[in-house]
């Protein structure tokens, strides 16, 4: 039986919530949307305190609301779901419209884990609009429970009005307390005494708000660059000295953080304290070390990535992470010392990042060393070495490559070779790849006929199929009835396949 005017009015009256509550919870289609937007103004109206979980039910939260946008912007919304948001956002504004006493039972939703994260997540978003303690408390206790609700919470509270209350309860004995506190003025990267405070906690006795204090730098600092702000370097000489200090924290983990975090910092104070983090007892402290040299740009980068990469007491992992860093770095010796290392290093998959670091840099005198390893028994390093030469893109290769190429049986390498060759395009090309066309699958002959027609530019493919089967040659005659199928397939020549 459908709803009448009578009923929505009649349940108003009597302040029959409940029946409200059903029509959100059941009815919220095209079809009901009349009587849907009509509940939430009549729970509106009632304004008690059982209509606040309906309307909170009612509102689209805000990550979900994020992303109706982000699909609005792309696509045209029917106007039915523009009418379900605008009636969502009545309901927004209704509970935030209401006086103080919808702040003690807000707060309890957006603390009752029993809830739905929608429900938690609106009520978080509604008492943002009431400057009480209650907020700050329940926000600083979300913070400290669950990380899931942080940017948002982070954010609310550094809409508000005053910090007061965060500052209080960085002072707090609590250390789970002073960590929610931390978590809070990480969203205040434009608050004086908020950076003085977040620094004087890397003196913290507890490790986890040391940890905290630091991560909150990591937030703040990319804030900033985020602006663009000239003021960058002012907070950055602020930081320099503290976090040198936390370098020599006692806890790894927190040294560790430390490491990451000196990469923000082009001073040389930097530099000196990773020379001791990276003869840390710690593997993941020498790693971040690591990691963070090759973000700097001091002259002897270079001598301690390499001294880290010969000792040969140190780590596989590590030694890994130094090449890497030596991949990435500026500095001019970085050729010669790939280019050595492509035949000199005995460990295999040190060897492998050194052959694909020469292709990504493109290093032309690494040519002649790659060539050598693709014709190497270690089919690995062989696979790797071809790959690398996709980097160079370079034609002169042709005659070198098809030498290799003719001797070649195994499917992933000739992938690798048509990838090249028909980047190329050169002629020379074409009939060494259809003698291998037996080995690939049928959608990648597909392929590869699709690109000969673009090497062989005014011939048909076709025609230049017909002169091939004059051939004597098994293979290349396979190669051929191969790619006549293919033309056949796709209605580009109705003659049969020769035999």
């Amino acid at each position: 039986m459908p709803l009448t005017d009578e009923d929505l009015l009649y349940w108003e009256k009597e302040k029959d919530v409940d029946k409200f509550l059903q029509i959100i919870k059941y009815l919220k289609d095209e079809k009901h949307l009349a009587v849907w937007c009509a509940a939430i103004e009549a729970l509106t109206r009632i304004h008690n305190l059982e209509s606040i979980y309906p309307l909170l039910l009612a509102i689209m939260d805000i990550e979900s609301r994020t992303n109706f946008h982000r699909f609005a912007s792309l696509f045209d919304v029917k106007q039915d779901i523009k009418i379900f948001s605008e009636a969502e956002s009545a309901a927004m504004t209704a509970l935030s419209n209401w006086g103080p006493e919808v702040i003690q039972p807000l707060c309890h939703y957006a603390l009752d884990l029993n809830q739905s994260s929608s429900i938690r997540l609106n009520a978080m978003e509604i008492i943002n609009h009431f400057e009480d303690p209650r907020v700050y408390e329940t926000y600083l206790t979300v913070l400290e429970n669950d990380d899931k609700y942080s940017k948002h919470i982070i954010k609310w509270l550094n809409q508000m009005n005053s910090l007061e209350p965060v500052i209080q309860a960085i002072r707090n004995e609590d250390p789970i307390k002073r960590r929610a506190a931390l978590k809070a003025l990480s969203g205040a990267y434009k608050n004086k005494q908020a950076w003085d405070l977040v620094i004087l906690s890397l003196k913290d006795e507890y490790v986890q708000v040391r940890a905290t204090a630091i991560k909150a730098i990591w937030i703040m600092l990319d804030d900033l660059k985020e602006l663009e702000e000239e003021n960058n370097t002012e907070y950055e000489a602020l930081l320099i000295d503290p976090l040198i200090f936390a370098s020599k924290d006692e806890d790894y983990y927190i040294r560790e953080l430390t490491a990451i975090s000196l990469k923000d910092f082009d001073d040389r104070r930097a530099m000196i304290a990773l020379e001791q983090l990276i003869t840390d007892e710690y593997e993941s402290v020498r790693e971040a070390a690591v990691d963070t040299l090759s973000s700097l740009k001091f002259e002897n980068v270079f001598d301690l990535l390499s001294t880290i990469y010969f000792n040969q007491s140190e780590t596989i992992e590590i030694r890994m992470s130094a090449l890497h860093a030596i991949i990435k770095s500026p500095d001019s010796r970085v050729n010669p010392f790939l280019i050595d290392l492509l035949l000199s290093e005995k460990d295999d998959r040190l060897r492998i990042m050194a052959i694909k670091g020469v292709g990504e840099l493109k290093i032309q005198d690494g040519l002649d060393s790659l060539l050598k390893i693709i014709k190497e028994d270690d089919r690995e390093l062989a696979l790797e070495a071809l790959r690398s030469l996709e980097y160079y893109k370079n034609p002169l290769l042709i005659d070198d490559m098809l030498g290799i190429f003719d001797q070649e049986e195994e499917r992933a390498f000739l992938i690798v070779y048509f990838r090249i060759f028909l980047e190329f395009k050169d002629r020379r090309t074409l009939e060494p790849m259809i003698r291998k066309l037996d080995i690939l699958k049928e959608d990648e002959v597909d392929y590869v006929a699709e690109e000969l027609e673009g090497i062989l530019e005014s011939e048909s493919l076709e025609d230049y199929l017909d002169y091939l089967e004059k051939t004597d040659d098994p293979h290349l005659l396979i190669g051929v009835n191969l790619l006549k199928k293919h033309l056949i397939s796709k209605n580009k020549i109705d003659k049969k396949v020769s035999k």
